[in-house]
């Protein structure tokens, strides 16, 4: 099996089985990874975004994403240009940056696919909670 990250091959060893999936680890980039066999498809995926409650009021929430805000804050000057990268229903980083004066665009390809804003050119881009959707 090729990893699906470096493409390596022969790639992977199988390293074991967690709730019935199969995970294997890429020999050449050492990338822990699940079987395709158990990919979800864009229904199921959609789905199961729609379970999360991602309310940009929910001050929790707005805890979870703190750390990823601080960082922005600290490094990027307000009035940058922004992504964020798989915003989700509830885009809360967003709206904590728009707060605090930077320009943020959405992209989702569930809640916000509009793929223009890829074509855009940004001072930085965020991905909270996203990258485990990549296949």
């Amino acid at each position: 099996m090729l990893c699906p990250l470096c493409s390596f091959n022969p790639s992977s060893k199988s390293v074991s089985i967690i709730g019935g999936k199969k995970f294997y680890q890429c020999a050449g980039c050492d990338l822990l990874y699940v079987d395709a066999s158990h990919y979800l498809n864009a229904t199921e995926e959609r789905k199961r975004y729609l379970a999360h409650e991602n309310d940009v009021n929910d001050l929790r929430y707005q805890d979870f994403v703190r750390p990823i805000y601080e960082t922005i804050t600290e490094r990027v000057p307000s009035g940058s240009k922004g992504l964020d990268f798989g915003a989700g229903t509830g885009p809360v980083l967003s709206k904590m940056l728009v707060e605090s004066g930077y320009q943020m665009f959405q992209f989702d390809t569930f809640f916000h696919p509009d793929e223009g804003v890829l074509a855009g050119r940004y001072d930085f881009i965020c991905a909270c909670e996203v990258v485990e959707h990549f296949y």
